[in-house]
């Protein structure tokens, strides 16, 4: 009589054998179609096909690779590595979900936390090692778990995601579909925090500008008291700002460098948190070989008071690095005061700011820092002394002619851009509310996506170290 294995192997060849049929047949019948909605129908049908045969061969691959002894042993060495005891409650079947197909059930061993009850155990969950060696993430195969998690980040909602997914023949709920996302950017952040290494370029011999800024967006704090008349938690709605990192490489003449994708990440977190996050990646780069490093951001105090603490860090030599605000943000600054100043006509204002720009473009930051002074001498207002203090605090970040010679950028126009991609055109709008766990991991997805550097967090998500597949 046939093993399990053997019956599972002639049912795949079986069904793959009669998808192929009907391939061939679309072919041997010389199928001719007259018009867009007949080839459109005749493409889908094809689609369905092929994709039903994926979904077969992987459903083979994953069984084979179960039955492997090597497998086993490394399931058996990652559950010895886990920080708790865990212990073998045998095997269970566990629907699949490939990429492509239909899903499959398949027998895997389980584990659970040793002292349990099977009801606590089933309750608070367990391991499937076998399949976190496979880097299967919530029952999902990789690439499926990948495909859905980037199309999340790369759709301006989840419900634009379920439907582009249902277009392609993947049926499932907004529900399913957030808990993929979540999971695929929670085991990375996970695995980036314990230090695990990234396959990246390094910068050896090269010019990189480094920029730290915040955006805004509304979180979700629930509220405690009665619910709404409709049943519903009430929640505060404050604006908070999440912090963002770019890191990009420069061409010899200063322009971005499009041959290598920048690093962009970020955090709900304060200052130290995403201060956490260029220790990590400039160590990955290598940024101690770079030929230059520019810090670049505006003037908020928070990001320069903690520069110096970072190049000591990574022991950058302090000859390579060069601190710059923001020329633009400065120009806005000369605009504040201008108009703090009474008694000026609009005409005047853009006269007094027209020359302070050119002094500043031309390197003369003494010249801007005393008319700063002069309009601001005896005026004690808060708004008034803080523009006083912004341009007297930066002035040796203000040296914009020496640092274009140096054929570095003075703007820090790729992270506004950063603010805007990431986080603007999917995180912030009318109606939009997030909790601050959620928040982190879509800046997570979206940061990388947009980067260009998908790959890279997948590669995180799917790293083994002993993380629970449940």
């Amino acid at each position: 009589m046939d093993t399990a294995n053997e019956q599972r192997t002639k049912r795949i060849h079986d069904a793959i054998d009669l998808k192929v049929t009907e391939l061939k047949k679309i072919v041997t019948d010389s199928s001719v179609v007259y018009t867009a909605e007949q080839l459109y129908d005749t493409e889908k049908r094809i689609a369905a096909l092929t994709d039903s045969i994926a979904g077969y061969v992987t459903e083979a691959v994953v069984a084979h690779s179960l039955e492997s002894e090597d497998l086993k042993v490394q399931s058996k060495v990652l559950m010895k590595q886990s920080p708790v005891r865990m212990k073998n409650k045998g095997v269970r079947p566990v629907k699949i979900h490939p990429c492509r197909g239909e899903p499959f059930t398949i027998e895997v061993g389980y584990y659970s936390k040793a002292g349990l009850s099977d009801k606590k155990a089933e309750k608070k969950g367990g391991v499937y090692p076998e399949l976190t060696l496979l880097g299967v993430i919530a029952h999902h195969t990789p690439l499926s778990a990948s495909d859905i998690a980037q199309l999340t980040a790369a759709m301006c909602s989840f419900s634009e995601a379920v439907f582009i997914l249902e277009q392609r023949g993947c049926d499932i709920d907004i529900k399913t579909l957030r808990s993929i996302t979540y999971h695929v950017a929670d085991k990375a952040r996970i695995a980036q925090q314990a230090d695990m290494a990234l396959k990246s370029h390094t910068v050896e011999g090269k010019r990189c500008a480094v920029s730290v800024d915040g955006g805004r967006i509304r979180t979700r704090v629930p509220k405690q008291g009665k619910k709404t008349a409709k049943k519903r938690r009430r929640f505060q709605a404050d604006w908070k700002e999440p912090k963002l990192l770019h890191i990009w490489v420069l061409e010899d003449d200063g322009k971005i460098c499009r041959s290598i994708a920048p690093w962009i990440d970020g955090t709900m977190s304060g200052p130290d948190a995403v201060f956490m996050l260029p220790g990590y990646y400039l160590g990955i780069i290598d940024i101690t070989a770079a030929q230059r490093i520019l810090f670049i951001a505006d003037g908020a105090p928070w990001i320069w008071l903690r520069i110096p603490a970072l190049v000591e860090k990574l022991g950058i030599n302090p000859s390579k690095v060069r601190q710059v605000v923001d020329f633009y943000h400065a120009v806005e600054h000369l605009n504040t005061v201008a108009n703090l100043r009474k008694g000026w006509t609009q005409k005047h204002r853009r006269q007094w700011v027209s020359r302070q720009k050119n002094n500043l473009w031309n390197g003369k930051v003494d010249e801007v820092v005393f008319a700063v002074r002069e309009i601001t001498k005896g005026r004690s207002s808060k708004r008034i002394r803080r523009e006083m203090m912004y341009f007297e605090n930066n002035k040796h970040r203000m040296q914009y002619a020496k640092t274009r010679n140096c054929k570095l950028p003075i703007g820090s126009g790729p992270m506004e851009s950063a603010i805007r991609r990431v986080i603007n055109l999917r995180m912030k709008g009318n109606g939009i509310f997030w909790l601050k766990e959620n928040a982190e991991a879509m800046i997570m997805l979206r940061s990388f996506y947009k980067a260009g550097r998908w790959h890279n967090l997948f590669q995180l998500a799917t790293a083994v170290d002993g993380m629970e597949n449940k």
